[in-house]
């Protein structure tokens, strides 16, 4: 029998658990996909990373300063039920 606990998060950074970007002469720590591959921070930057992009409506505010950091958090079987609604393509 496996124990199921909830825990109430008031901000989605307190779930980060993952690195993703990672600085190009240290790509160790970057696990983006499982493969451990990362995204490098060099060419983020060269994209113009930060400020932000917008979608559907929405808009998300990108991080300037994450490398090397927690900054994406894994699923784990968590459910994340919400509204059947339309389709979405952000939750909020």
């Amino acid at each position: 029998m496996t124990a199921v606990t909830a825990v109430a998060l008031h901000d989605l950074t307190q779930a980060f658990d993952n690195i993703a970007v990672s600085d190009d002469s240290n790509p160790q720590p970057g696990d983006v996909d499982g493969a451990r591959s990362s995204l490098f921070a060099e060419g983020l930057a060269a994209a113009g990373a930060g400020g932000s992009v917008g979608s559907d409506g929405l808009t998300f505010n990108l991080p300037t300063d994450f490398v090397g950091t927690e900054d994406n958090a894994l699923a784990h079987g968590q459910l994340a039920p919400r509204p059947v609604m339309r389709p979405a393509s952000a939750f909020s």
